[in-house]
């Protein structure tokens, strides 16, 4: 059962903590892209679009679920993310996603 009747967003990308590697930083954007779907019945998100491409360091299985969702749509991409955001390279460019 759904708990709203919409989640809206834009949740972090990636984790700010460092680890042993000092050029990787761990994507969390599709924890909350799950977590959204979970509990909403309607969802727009902006989120890196890397994972359209099969490409990045989200899980190779996460993007496939995502590319297979066929309630998943992509409203608008934009390669360069520098347009949207002028302080945020964000590899890939972003996406304005809906989920019905």
């Amino acid at each position: 059962m759904k708990k709203f009747y919409a989640v809206i967003g834009n949740p972090p990308y990636q984790d700010e903590s460092v680890g042993g590697q000092k050029t990787f930083q761990k994507p969390i954007y599709p924890n909350f892209m799950d977590a959204a779907y979970e509990v909403g019945e309607k969802v727009e998100l902006i989120t890196p679009a890397r994972f359209l491409f099969n490409a990045g360091s989200t899980p190779k299985a996460w993007n496939r679920k995502m590319l297979d969702d066929q309630h998943l749509k992509v409203a608008e991409y934009v390669s360069d993310s520098g347009s949207v955001f002028p302080t945020v390279e964000i590899r890939g460019g972003s996406c304005h996603l809906s989920r019905r």
